[in-house]
């Protein structure tokens, strides 16, 4: 049950970045499927040494309900759209470091940062700043594209490639980045 739910919070943790990426697809697929078999081979092994006394029923049901309902509400988390309610959440706890940083980086005139670190809550892979509006991306988004924020404090963002937007307050907006 313990690794069942560290497999959630997991889950949730990249299911809250700007996308959904191979790793979340890799993580709920091979680390379910591994939850489900050892589940089912210890639903078996109790079936099989069923002792009248062994483990309260309650006790069983609970168990035998709990990693299921567990491994759905993980599984929801795919189908979820993007930017999702937890992506949401997550950038308004980080809004204002990331507004700090971007101002930092604009009054720099730094073009390109290839950035590696922590912003607020999202750890963010590059940096650019392009047309007056600085990029974080955060994540890869399936293969190829990648994910992330745009701080545009002077216009909508500047579309480049297959560049998709959706605007979330103020000067911000996130970003799906097409190659």
């Amino acid at each position: 049950m313990g690794i069942t739910i560290i497999w959630l919070l997991w889950i949730v943790v990249l299911a809250s970045d700007a996308g959904v990426g191979v790793v979340h697809l890799y993580s709920l697929i091979y680390g379910g499927l591994a939850i489900g078999i050892v589940w089912l081979v210890m639903l078996f092994v109790m079936w099989r040494s069923s002792k009248p006394n062994a483990t309260p029923w309650p006790a069983r049901v609970r168990w035998m309900l709990a990693t299921p309902a567990l491994l759905l509400l993980g599984s929801i988390s795919e189908f979820v759209p993007q930017p999702s309610l937890l992506f949401k959440l997550r950038f308004r706890l980080s809004q204002e470091a990331l507004e700090r940083e971007a101002k930092r980086t604009l009054d720099d005139g730094e073009r390109v940062v290839l950035f590696g670190r922590r912003v607020g809550l999202f750890a963010v892979h590059n940096l650019s700043m392009y047309d007056g509006q600085v990029r974080f991306i955060t994540t890869n988004c399936g293969i190829v594209d990648a994910c992330g924020v745009v701080y545009s404090p002077n216009a909508p963002p500047t579309r480049v490639s297959e560049d998709q937007f959706v605007h979330l307050r103020g000067p911000w907006w996130h970003v799906y980045q097409g190659f």
